[in-house]
């Protein structure tokens, strides 16, 4: 009873550890990226739009799932760090935010001809908008070295590698969204306008413009509406499960690629349903449906499925024994 005690409390104490280790994430992308910073170097950020919320919660999902596969193997040895290890990662935490500062803060003259290449063609805007999004990212994994020893870290190398992979990937599912928005912008638009009409009939959308009105609120459904990063994460962080659980258990495959097909045409509906749901509070309330719901309904919706996934659906396609 006192092993198995002790077992729980090392692990309990893993996830304060792998708390801390995002927070610091978070604080070190918010100093990298601050006003405060820029005034006092004079060198713009180059960034097209800060680290949101969407990769910072990816990183929080993918920690918490490591620590939920994980958490009975945690023992008391995965707790010890000597001071000269937290120093010395704490010296690479700080060589990181330097490269990552230098990175996402250049020159005017090269703010400039980036902005010059940017006019002559859009794809390449995303593509680099998204390359910056992964190298701030790289810091996670960096910041994670402060709390755990390097026998620990290498004990769990394949989990955690895939999982950084995820998110440090993530960022460029924005450049599958502008390859993807030509093929599924309309039948998101009208959907979108679909749902609406059950409130009202004043509801209206130009394809050719890709505008959606209800009432008097209008928006233009964009590339980034088109959900496309959500599908891809569900799938890669579900293959990443299934995989890991496979190893010990057997799975159901027919009820695996079942769960997963239902899980894309959940994530795609979600969309549609996420869109006609900030054009309802936009309809009365034009600013929170632009600050808040926008980027919060979609964190939401994703976390609340991926949920129900890990509660509910991953244990019903392991097979019995006997």
């Amino acid at each position: 009873m006192g092993a198995k005690q002790k077992e729980n409390n090392s692990a309990y104490i893993v996830l304060v550890r792998l708390a801390f280790g995002y927070f610091t994430t978070v604080l070190s992308l918010v100093l990298v990226q601050s006003e405060w910073l820029i005034q006092l170097t004079g060198r713009p950020l180059v960034l097209p739009g800060e680290v949101g919320a969407s990769p910072l919660l990816i990183y929080g999902i993918a920690l918490f799932l490591f620590w939920l596969l994980h958490r009975s193997e945690f023992t008391k040895n995965d707790l010890v760090l000597s001071t000269k290890r937290i120093v010395t990662a704490g010296l690479c935490s700080l060589f990181m935010l330097l490269i990552l500062f230098m990175i996402l803060h250049p020159s005017v003259a090269f703010v400039q001809a980036l902005e010059g290449l940017a006019r002559q063609n859009r794809i390449w805007v995303t593509v680099y908008g998204s390359s910056l999004l992964m190298l701030s990212m790289l810091i996670a994994p960096v910041q994670l070295i402060l709390f755990f020893p390097f026998s620990t870290l290498k004990k769990h190398s394949r989990s955690l590698c895939i999982l950084f992979a995820i998110v440090i990937l993530y960022p460029f599912t924005f450049v599958l969204d502008e390859l993807y928005f030509p093929h599924a912008a309309q039948i998101v638009l009208r959907l979108s306008a679909l749902f609406l009409s059950i409130f009202s009939s004043a509801v209206s959308y130009q394809p050719s413009s890709l505008q959606l009105t209800y009432e008097n609120y209008t928006v233009f459904v964009g590339p980034i509406c088109m959900g496309t990063n959500s599908i891809l994460l569900f799938a890669a962080l579900y293959a990443f499960l299934c995989q890991r659980i496979s190893v010990k258990k057997t799975l159901n495959k027919t009820k695996a690629w079942g769960a997963f097909v239902a899980g894309v045409i959940a994530f795609f509906l979600l969309n549609v349903l996420r869109i006609g749901l900030i054009m309802l509070v936009g309809a009365s309330s034009p600013e929170t449906a632009t600050d808040i719901f926008h980027g919060a309904l979609g964190a939401i919706f994703f976390f609340g499925v991926f949920l129900v996934y890990v509660k509910v659906v991953l244990p019903w396609l392991i097979v019995k024994e006997g």
